[in-house]
């Protein structure tokens, strides 16, 4: 497609591609960096040039590559490179290990065409930019030829003079209340939409980039309301201090029974979510007796959504120094 009276249509290579930022699919900063790129699907933006890319790594997790290429950016020199809707700091080494996947990164069209036979051209007759004219002839040379132009202009445009001395652009701020409630209900073209709508002068890729920082930052901040601990207990204490005791390992439903069966066993629970601090002896006493099914949370990070009952509990087995009864920790999550 081609761009006709200022409106942006889009140069399409490969099945399924859809002319926003793509899938919501996120590559965690904890997981380790992709060691290679199978390249699907792309596009031109007929907005002064702005490129979309849709690749898989060695796992096939999805990799989404965009740069906002659009005039008004390249008139206030805030073009800028995202992977994953995530903004990449330019001359950073995460772009320069990006731009190195990308530079060796293999063509993998899901519709994998042959070339036009006599080569021509079936723009003829239109006028379009020395760049849009480029990809169009990549394109009659086949999905693969396409997806290789895009990715090496991709790797041309960041590593050029103009794009490395710009600056990061300052997202403006959209009414915030109604892209909201559109992003909370799922309804991503509409958010986009009415991101635009206030701010016209903004791209369909930098307010695809907003809409989906946006909508990362509140599952984010949702997240972290919903997130009880992030680690264990690491130490006991009582009303004069720091026990000296010591964690020995981490109790199952067997294990606990079998340290039952041993003799006395001293037991403490803690409270996470009230400064560790611990239930009275009588209400540890009722607690006991009221909870006989006890759930075990063993990952790192506890979510209520996954507690039957919204609360949850880790044991283990503790020492304390001088004292021979054993000591089980109950660390209530809830």
């Amino acid at each position: 497609m081609l761009a006709r009276g200022g409106l942006t249509l889009w140069l399409r290579v490969g099945i399924g591609f859809v002319p926003t930022l793509g899938e919501d699919v996120v590559i965690s900063e904890a997981e380790r960096w992709p060691t290679e790129l199978r390249l699907l699907n792309g596009a031109m933006v007929m907005d002064g040039g702005s490129l979309v890319l849709h690749a898989v790594d060695q796992d096939d997790a999805r990799v989404e590559f965009s740069l906002d290429w659009s005039i008004q950016s390249q008139r206030e020199g805030t073009t800028q490179f995202y992977v994953n809707g995530r903004l990449v700091p330019r001359g950073s080494p995460e772009e320069a290990r990006w731009l190195s996947l990308l530079g060796g990164a293999v063509p993998k069209p899901r519709n994998p065409r042959p070339a036009s036979k006599d080569g021509a051209s079936s723009s003829d007759g239109v006028i379009v930019a020395e760049d849009a004219a480029a990809y169009w002839n990549a394109i009659e040379q086949g999905p693969a030829s396409a997806l290789v132009h895009l990715a090496t202009r991709f790797v041309t445009l960041i590593s050029s003079s103009a794009y490395q001395e710009g600056c990061a652009p300052v997202p403006p701020q959209a009414p915030q209340n109604r892209v909201r409630s559109l992003v909370m209900e799922g309804k991503r073209m509409e958010a986009i939409k009415a991101y635009r709508e206030a701010h016209p002068d903004v791209g369909i890729v930098a307010a695809g980039s907003a809409v989906k920082a946006l909508g990362a930052e509140m599952e984010q901040a949702m997240r972290r309301g919903r997130i009880v601990t992030r680690i264990p207990v690491e130490e006991l204490w009582t009303d004069d201090g720091v026990l000296a005791a010591t964690r020995l390992r981490t109790l199952d439903r067997v294990a606990i029974r079998d340290l039952l069966r041993r003799g006395p066993v001293r037991f403490v629970v803690a409270d996470v979510g009230h400064d560790l601090r611990w239930i009275p002896p009588a209400e540890r006493f009722d607690f006991w007796k009221r909870d006989g099914e006890i759930h075990f949370a063993l990952t790192k990070e506890v979510h209520l959504d996954d507690l039957p009952d919204g609360m949850a509990y880790l044991a283990s087995e503790w020492t304390v120094a001088g004292d021979e009864a054993p000591v089980l920790l109950l660390e209530v999550y809830h």
